[in-house]
């Protein structure tokens, strides 16, 4: 048996280069997911951080995550393989560091599935009121009531989850396909969004508003109960900085195609479209909806719906006949700004598509990591197995399939999720620290050499120190403030339980050393030393 059979579970992986570089920036942008951060910003920021400006969370932040976008480039360049910063860690530091800091990330992502899942059927009841509304159809309220249900919900989740699980059975080349036509008619969608509400003055909405919700529920009223709740109007730059934490964290994701680095074409091209670029698309993007949210639909009407919405929706007042339903979701409101049903229900459409096109990114990062544990032998290489018809991992697929369907009853059908996960951010902040060290120290020490052999883009140095260790060092220093906040603002970091602290965090990070050194001591005592392998890059 010659080396590289010992070393790893083949000596190629099987797995093709079919991901262009404008399908890795489209499968950054899906996993940033437009939709949810509209969600994220002007839905729930309102409710964590009172009198924060999302314009200005959105210009402080930038900077951070730009080194952090760049940290992620330098490396999938440098070592550009499938698995992502599992390979990079585990080379550059220790192969149970980046086992144990990857697997965290691989954990909540899977988990994250099931959450896809249920917010997906959120957002399909959100296009249910949008066009109950606008053709005045009481049976549509109904199929949204019904779908809320939480069997309906699992129902719907588990049909979506196998959906999106046999695309990317079926290949790379599907995949990419089937990104591209979601991101398409979500992006569509978002600047549809825009327009309506560049084409609407603040008059005309909140005249249209009040006009259909009627005196009981006028902008005015709403802002009452806000303000009785404890809602202050104006925003202040204090309360903008304390929110930059919240926003370093929903301007992510954008790296999660670089976990399909093995699979990528012109990789340097490629990891530049799945990593810089989306952070300026999104955060441009971010910014102009920003700009057309606060002057149209106003200000203060945003941070107050936010809140109340966020808090307690029960205390909402709502319209009468088909405005009867309690409206969450600042794209809902294109009711009162555009006389198009047509286009406004294709704009909370474009919504749904785009929240489950996240689905196919998640999907790819967590069975190519289970992959990569297993190509490296940390795992049975059963999960490394690559059909020859489609040269996807079909096993791994299948079972991480069969996990997230799990996790979505269990999380619609239980309180599991929000006793024992309430600090999976927590976990994933962690991991990215461990990233940045990894970073910092890749151009030093035994992994030098190949600093030294890397792409230009990895070795480039400012006044003689390695872009990637300033990257590194940007990117920790900004992830241990995030790491401050989420442990001291619960609605960051999730209140923190002995259960939840247990269950989400130390169990998750504990068990990868466990089965490391199992495996280790396993494949020792059949005469092969697995730590030969983190002495090189996987091979193609």
């Amino acid at each position: 048996m010659d080396k590289d059979s010992k070393v790893f579970a083949r000596e190629a992986t099987g797995l093709v280069r079919g991901i262009s570089p404008f399908g890795a920036f489209v499968a950054g942008i899906l996993a940033m997911s437009p939709p949810v951060v509209i969600y994220e910003f002007w839905s729930l920021t309102p409710a964590i951080f009172p009198n924060s400006n999302t314009l200005l969370i959105v210009a402080l932040v930038f900077v951070p995550v730009i080194f952090w976008a760049l940290m992620y480039l330098q490396f999938n360049v440098a070592m550009p393989r499938s698995g992502g910063d599992y390979v990079w860690v585990s080379r550059t530091l220790h192969p149970a560091v980046g086992f144990m800091a990857n697997f965290y990330i691989f954990f909540w992502q899977t988990t994250v599935l099931g959450a896809l899942a249920f917010l997906t059927t959120l957002f399909m009841g959100a296009f249910l009121q949008i066009t109950g509304i606008e053709f005045n159809s009481p049976s549509t309220f109904a199929l949204a009531a019904t779908l809320s249900k939480p069997i309906n919900t699992t129902i719907v989740g588990s049909i979506l989850l196998i959906v999106f699980a046999l695309i990317i059975v079926s290949g790379v080349r599907n995949t990419v396909i089937t990104e591209i036509v979601l991101w398409a008619v979500s992006i569509a969608g978002v600047f549809a969004f825009v327009a309506v509400l560049l084409a609407t003055s603040n008059g005309t909405f909140i005249s249209n508003f009040n006009q259909v919700m009627g005196p009981s529920a006028s902008s005015d009223a709403i802002m009452k109960i806000a303000a009785n709740a404890g809602w202050t109007s104006g925003w202040t730059f204090r309360a903008s900085v304390g929110a930059m934490a919240f926003g370093i964290l929903t301007i992510a994701s954008f790296n999660w195609s670089m976990y399909t680095g093995g699979e990528m074409k012109s990789v340097k091209r490629s990891s530049w479209a799945s990593s810089i670029i989306p952070v300026i698309f999104g955060a441009s993007l971010f910014e102009l909806l920003g700009y057309a949210i606060y002057n149209t639909m106003g200000y203060n009407f945003v941070q107050a719906t936010g809140l109340l919405y966020s808090t307690n929706p029960g205390a909402v007042p709502v319209g009468t006949g088909a405005a009867a339903v309690p409206l969450g979701l600042p794209w809902v409101y294109t009711i009162f700004m555009n006389g198009n049903p047509y286009l406004d229900s294709f704009i909370a459409l474009a919504m749904v598509l785009g929240l489950a096109g996240v689905l196919l990114p998640v999907f790819m990062l967590v069975t190519r990591t289970l992959f990569a544990y297993s190509f490296d032998r940390i795992l049975p290489t059963r999960f490394a197995s690559v059909s020859d018809r489609f040269h996807t991992p079909v096993f791994s697929i299948v079972f991480i399939l069969v996990i997230a369907i799990i996790v979505t009853a269990i999380s619609n059908l239980t309180f599991f999720y929000g006793t024992y996960l309430t600090n999976t951010t927590l976990g994933f902040i962690l991991a990215t620290i461990v990233v940045a060290a990894a970073a910092i120290k890749f151009p030093y020490g035994k992994t030098k050499s190949l600093f030294e052999n890397a792409p230009s883009i990895t070795k480039v140095k400012v006044a003689g120190v390695p872009l990637i260790t300033i990257s590194g060092i940007v990117t920790l220093v900004s992830f241990l403030y995030v790491a401050y906040e989420g442990f001291t603002t619960p609605a960051i970091g999730g209140v923190i339980s002995p259960y939840s602290f247990i269950g989400g965090l130390i169990i998750p990070f504990a068990v990868p050393w466990v089965i490391y050194y199992a495996s280790k001591s396993y494949h020792k005592s059949h005469g092969v030393d697995i730590d030969l392998a983190f002495k090189e890059i996987p091979p193609e």
